[in-house]
């Protein structure tokens, strides 16, 4: 037996925003950054999965061990207070 997903391509509409489809992308971290901070090939990555056609893509920050704690940096400042 097929199952269909019938609503699965179908607008969302979430307050204001409507949402071309259901299909959701969740945030991860990909490991592609370099020295934690986001590069070119970060970017390629986010544009890549846009490209695939979902209509909600949550992007992830790149991420650091801290005393076996996964923390999130901005940029290498954050890294001095450690």
């Amino acid at each position: 037996m097929a199952i269909k997903f019938e609503c699965l391509l179908s607008p969302l509409k979430i307050r204001a925003k409507t949402i071309k489809n259901r299909v959701l992308v969740t945030a991860h971290i990909p490991g592609v950054e370099q020295n934690q901070l986001i590069n070119d090939e970060y970017i390629a990555y986010q544009q890549a999965k846009a490209r695939g056609g979902a209509g909600l893509q949550i992007s992830g920050t790149p991420a650091i061990l801290i005393d076996r704690k996964i923390s999130t940096v901005f940029s290498n400042i954050v890294i001095t207070k450690f």
